[in-house]
C-alpha cells in the first residue's frame, strides 16, 4: 500500500537523483536487540552522484512475520541524519548507560560511519532534505 510516507521517500530519491538497492542476506537475531525474534537481514545500497555507500539494514519483526521486504521509506527513516557528536552526548541522547560500554561504543562508531557516508554522497541541503523523513 502506498501512502505518504512512500511517497516522501520515492520523491526524495527522484530529487536528488539516488538509486536504492536492496538485497536479502539472511535471517537474524542480535543479542544486542534485548528480545530474540529473528529478523530478516538485508544489504542496501545508496548511490548519488557523488558517490555511493553501502549499509546492512535489518526489518522490523512485523515485515520478517509478514513476508514484507523494506521500502524505500522504511530504509531512510532508519539512517543516521545528524552527526552523534561527542561519545557521551552520543550515549545521554540515546539512552545508552556508561555499564554497557563496549555495545554503546560500538553503536556510536556505526553511526558516526553511516552519518559521514551519508554526508559525503549528499550535499548538505540535500541532508536537510532526508531529515524531513522519519
Amino acid at each position: 500500500m502506498f501512502n505518504e510516507y512512500d511517497a516522501q521517500a520515492e520523491d526524495f530519491l527522484k530529487d536528488t537523483n539516488s538509486k536504492m538497492t536492496i538485497r536479502f542476506l539472511d535471517r537474524k537475531t542480535n543479542p544486542s536487540w534485548h528480545d530474540s525474534y529473528e529478523r530478516n537481514h538485508y544489504s542496501v545500497t545508496l548511490t548519488t552522484e557523488r558517490g555511493k555507500m553501502k549499509i546492512q539494514f535489518c526489518d522490523s519483526y512485523d515485515n520478517t512475520i509478514n513476508h514484507k521486504r523494506p521500502r524505500p521509506y522504511d530504509v531512510l527513516a532508519c539512517l543516521s541524519k545528524y552527526d552523534p557528536g561527542s561519545f557521551e552526548d552520543f550515549c545521554d541522547e540515546f539512552g545508552y548507560e556508561y555499564g554497557r560500554i563496549k555495545e554503546a561504543i560500538d553503536t556510536y562508531k556505526a553511526v558516526k560511519k553511516e552519518y559521514k557516508q551519508l554526508s559525503k554522497i549528499y550535499t548538505e541541503e540535500q541532508m536537510e532534505k532526508l531529515r524531513e523523513i522519519q
